[in-house]
Formats: C-alpha cells, sequence, structure tokens
C-alpha cells in the first residue's frame, strides 16, 4: 500500500497530453480542408482541451488531499478511498477521451487522419 502511496503523490506535475492535443489541434487546422469538418474537428479537440485540464485539477486535488491526510496520520482506508476515487475518475476521463479521438475520427477522412496521427513535431 505504501508504495502505491507514493507512486500516486510522486507522479510528475507535467500534464503532457495537453502538447498533444495542441499539437493535434494545429495539425486538423492545417490538414482538414473542408470548412465544416475542420470547424466541427476543432470543437471535438476544444472538447478534449476541456476535459484534459478539468481531470489535472481533480487529480490534484486528489493528490493535496491525500497528502494531508498523510500528513494528519490518517487511517490508511481513508487514504486509500481518495487514491480509489481518483482511479475511478482516471478510468471515466480514459472513457470520454477514447470516445472524443472516434468521435473526432468520423469527421476526417482516412488520409486526413493518418496526416494528424502519423505526424509529430
Amino acid at each position: 500500500m505504501l508504495i502505491a502511496i507514493y507512486l500516486y503523490l510522486s507522479g510528475g506535475g507535467s500534464f503532457a497530453i495537453l502538447d498533444f492535443i495542441e499539437e493535434k489541434q494545429d495539425l486538423v487546422a492545417a490538414v482538414v480542408m473542408d470548412d465544416a469538418r475542420k470547424k466541427s474537428s476543432l470543437v471535438i479537440i476544444k472538447k478534449m482541451t476541456s476535459r484534459a485540464k478539468e481531470f489535472h485539477k481533480q487529480r490534484g486535488a486528489s493528490k493535496k488531499q491525500a497528502k494531508k491526510l498523510i500528513e494528519k496520520n490518517a487511517d490508511v482506508d481513508a487514504i486509500d478511498n481518495v487514491i480509489s476515487t481518483n482511479f475511478e475518475q482516471y478510468k471515466q476521463y480514459n472513457t470520454v477521451m477514447l470516445d472524443l479521438r472516434f468521435e473526432l475520427k468520423e469527421h476526417v477522412t482516412e488520409k486526413e487522419w493518418q496526416k494528424i496521427f502519423l505526424t509529430s513535431k
């Protein structure tokens, strides 16, 4: 349990998914030529950005809560509850992000998809 708590609390402060999404947003803007599809694709990307930021904020709050409980020598079950709740939120976050990615794929052609996701800066 202590190892799990350590790993949970020591996770990096960086949230690289936002960089990834920004890169894909730039590529969608450059690659998708049809204005209606580009607009709908960029709306989906904005949803992804918003959801990622929301989750990052939730995770930070969970970490702070867990640290406070540890500092107060709280019961392990209380700490475990905070971490378990965060992992449940993480599962939900992943489901939403995957759904949005599939939604995005419906708005671009296969050729555009390959240019967007097989390209990295």
